[in-house]
């Protein structure tokens, strides 16, 4: 089964500056990916900001993908030291990206769930 966290919020942001942007004014964002090469400024310089001149814990600790098709030996390693949390590698395997988001998305139907239960328990 594929894709099967329930993601709020989703949106797109068609540069680095407005992605930028809409983090710096929201807290309800689960995961965000960017691409290496976006227009204005790539996704490790948009990373950097993100994490560094924003400066709440929400942009420091949001996971961030990072989409290429610059899949090299040796990216993973600096992409990850970057800031980013995964890497995913053009054309996007849709198993990995499953997985990747699995991984750094909880399910906020199970959260919900459960804190019913324990409520109602």
């Amino acid at each position: 089964m594929f894709l099967s966290v329930c993601i709020d919020i989703f949106f797109l942001a068609i540069s680095s500056f407005s992605a930028i942007r809409v983090l710096r004014y929201t807290t309800n964002i689960d995961l965000a990916q960017l691409d290496h090469m976006m227009p204005e400024m790539d996704g490790v310089e948009a990373t950097r900001a993100i994490r560094e001149e924003i400066g709440t814990e929400y942009a420091k600790n949001i996971p961030i993908i990072m989409l290429t098709a610059n899949a090299i030996a040796g990216n993973e390693e600096m992409i990850l030291s970057k800031g980013f949390q995964a890497f995913i590698s053009k054309p996007i395997d849709i198993r990995r990206l499953d997985s990747v988001i699995r991984y750094w998305v909880k399910d906020k139907n199970i959260d919900d769930s459960n804190a019913e239960r324990q409520t109602a328990g």
